[in-house]
């Protein structure tokens, strides 16, 4: 089963990691691969939660424009 973690989830788990948790302890408590970690790091390390909610609300704006335009 493929799990899904929000931006702002991501945003916590990198909190996490800075406060001084182990990656390797990190991949192990959220199952996740190391690649995956960095994958992800190197997307989202820098959001904020406000930025990152702003990004998921561009986001759903853009696919409901999209939908209109197909129409």
């Amino acid at each position: 089963m493929k799990k899904r973690f929000t931006a702002e989830q991501l945003i916590k788990i990198f909190e996490e990691g800075r406060s001084g948790l182990a990656v390797g302890a990190l991949c192990c408590k959220y199952a996740i691969s190391p690649a995956t970690y960095y994958n992800w790091k190197n997307k989202f390390n820098a959001l904020t939660i406000s930025e990152a909610k702003r990004l998921k609300a561009l986001a759903t704006e853009n696919t409901q424009l999209k939908r209109l335009v197909a129409e």
